[in-house]
C-alpha cells in the first residue's frame, strides 16, 4: 500500500486503524538547509522565525548548504529531527520492530537524539561508503584573490558607466564580451557584490567595443596570464559539443598565495544509518520474536560471500562500493546506476535496489511488512516487493508519488526471501 500525502497525518491514520508493521526502512530529508535556520543570517524584521540563538550569531553559517539539499524546498524544515516525527513510527512498530533511517554526517546527530527521545534505543550506526562523492569545497587561496580591492572597484564603476554611456544593456554587454556565457555580470560585481578581473580574452574584447584606455595597468596588475588550454565544458549547442578557451592563471597576491591548497570541505565518502530499536516487551528477545515475530536482526541472511568461509562472513555496520580488495568482508553495493534509477526518475537521493534489499532483509521477517513513510522514488518498496514483504509507503509529493508508483508496479517479487 503506497499513500500520496503528509506522513505525519497519514501515519496517524494507521495508527487509528490498528496497524502495526514489522520494520521502518526509510531515507529522510536530510534538512541541510536547517543549519541556515538554527545558525545562519536572520532576518532583522522578523525576529520570530529564528531561533534566539540564530539571531545572536553572525551570518557565518548564512551560506553553510543555503536552500538545502540540492536545493530541494522539501529537504528545508526539521520534520526528522523532531521526536513527534518518529513517535508515530514507533507506535506502528511491533514491539522490538527495527527502525533504519539515513542521514547526513553533519547533522546526523539531530535526528539520532530525535529517534532516541522517541523511544527507540539506538542500537548502531551503519556507514555506506562510496568513492563517487563529489568535492563540495571552495578554494579559499582563489576565493582571497577574487576578493574585490580599491583599483577593482574603480575599474568595475567605470566598466558599468562605459557600459550605459554606450547605450548596451547587461545581456548584449555578455553577447559581446562574453560570448553570452553570463560571465559578465561578474566584472561589473553585479552577483553577490564580488568583482572579478577579466581574462585576458575578455579584456581584448573590452577594450574593442568599449574602449577603457587607461586601465591596461590594473588589469595587468590584477590578472597573470600563464598560458592557455582549451577546455570541454560539455554544453550542448545546436546538438553539437563545443569548446571555449579559458585562461590558466596564477594567484596575484601574497596572501592568496599564502592560502593555496586550502579548502572548506572534505570529499562527502558515507552515509551514516541510525539503527534503532523499539523496546522488546517480552523479558528476553527470543521470547519476544516468539510472540511478535521481532527484536532479532537476520544475522545468516545478511552473511557476506566469502570464499574463506562456506557459511560467509558475520555482516558488520559497514557497507561499502567496493573500492578495495580489503573490503570483501563487508557488503558490496555500488551507487544507483542510470539504468536502475529510470528514464524518468528525478529524485537526487535514489538509493540502490541492492542496498536497499540488504538493509529490509536484515530487519524484517519473511513475508513482514515495512513501512517507510519518507518513500521518496520508491526504493524500499521495491526491495520490500522484490522481497516479498508487504509495504507501506507514504509520500507527500505527488510527482514523486507517481515515480513510486511506477517503479513499484514495475517490480517483480522474488520467490525467495533470502536468495
Amino acid at each position: 500500500m503506497i499513500i500520496n500525502g503528509d506522513c505525519i497525518e497519514e501515519m496517524q491514520k494507521l495508527i487509528d486503524q490498528g496497524v502495526q508493521v514489522d520494520a521502518v526502512v526509510t531515507d529522510p530529508p536530510y534538512h541541510l538547509q536547517s543549519i541556515v535556520d538554527r545558525f545562519g543570517k536572520t532576518s532583522l524584521s522578523d525576529d520570530t522565525k529564528t531561533s534566539e540563538r540564530a539571531r545572536d550569531r553572525s551570518d557565518g553559517y548564512a551560506r553553510m548548504s543555503a536552500g538545502g539539499f540540492m536545493g530541494q524546498e522539501w529537504d528545508g524544515g526539521d520534520i526528522a529531527f523532531r521526536a513527534e516525527t518518529w513517535r508515530l513510527a514507533w507506535e506502528l512498530l511491533k514491539p522490538g520492530g527495527h527502525l533504519l533511517a539515513f542521514s547526513a554526517s553533519r547533522n546526523y546527530h539531530r535526528m539520532a537524539v530525535a529517534i532516541e527521545d522517541a523511544g527507540f534505543e539506538i542500537r548502531d550506526q551503519m556507514m555506506w561508503l562510496y568513492g563517487s562523492g563529489f568535492p563540495k569545497s571552495h578554494n579559499i587561496g582563489k576565493n582571497i584573490d577574487k576578493m574585490p580591492n580599491a583599483d577593482l572597484n574603480a575599474f568595475s564603476k567605470a566598466l558599468k558607466e562605459k557600459r550605459i554611456e554606450l547605450g548596451y544593456s547587461l545581456t548584449e554587454a555578455d553577447e559581446l564580451i562574453t560570448g553570452g556565457s553570463t560571465m559578465y555580470s561578474f566584472l561589473e560585481g553585479r552577483r553577490n557584490n564580488d568583482v572579478y578581473p577579466p581574462n585576458k580574452k575578455y579584456w581584448e574584447k573590452i577594450k574593442e567595443h568599449f574602449g577603457m584606455d587607461g586601465w591596461d595597468k590594473i588589469i595587468e596588475n590584477n590578472l597573470k596570464v600563464v598560458g592557455e588550454k582549451d577546455g570541454n565544458f560539455g554544453y550542448q549547442k545546436d546538438g553539437k559539443r563545443w569548446k571555449n578557451t579559458t585562461n590558466e592563471t596564477e594567484m596575484t597576491s601574497k596572501t592568496a598565495k599564502q592560502w593555496e591548497g586550502w579548502g572548506t570541505a572534505l570529499k562527502p565518502a558515507h552515509e551514516p544509518i541510525a539503527v534503532g530499536r523499539k523496546p522488546i516487551s517480552e523479558s528476553t528477545v527470543a521470547k519476544n520474536v516468539l510472540k511478535h515475530g521481532t527484536g532479532a536482526i537476520n544475522i545468516d541472511a545478511s552473511r557476506i560471500k566469502s570464499s574463506e568461509s562456506i557459511e560467509g562472513r558475520f555482516p558488520a555496520n559497514v557497507m561499502h562500493d567496493g573500492l578495495q580488495q580489503d573490503w570483501a568482508r563487508f557488503f558490496y553495493c555500488p551507487k544507483v546506476s542510470k539504468k536502475e534509477r529510470g528514464e524518468n526518475n528525478k529524485h537526487p537521493t535514489v538509493k540502490p535496489q541492492e542496498l536497499m534489499k540488504y538493509l529490509v532483509r536484515l530487519v524484517t521477517p519473511k513475508g513482514g511488512t515495512v513501512l517507510d513513510p519518507f518513500m521518496g522514488s520508491g526504493s524500499t518498496g521495491m526491495a520490500a516487493k522484490d522481497l516479498g514483504c508487504n509495504f507501506i509507503g507514504i509520500e507527500k509529493s505527488e510527482d514523486y508519488f507517481k515515480i513510486c508508483q511506477e517503479r513499484i508496479d514495475e517490480t517483480n517479487p522474488l520467490s525467495e526471501f533470502f536468495d
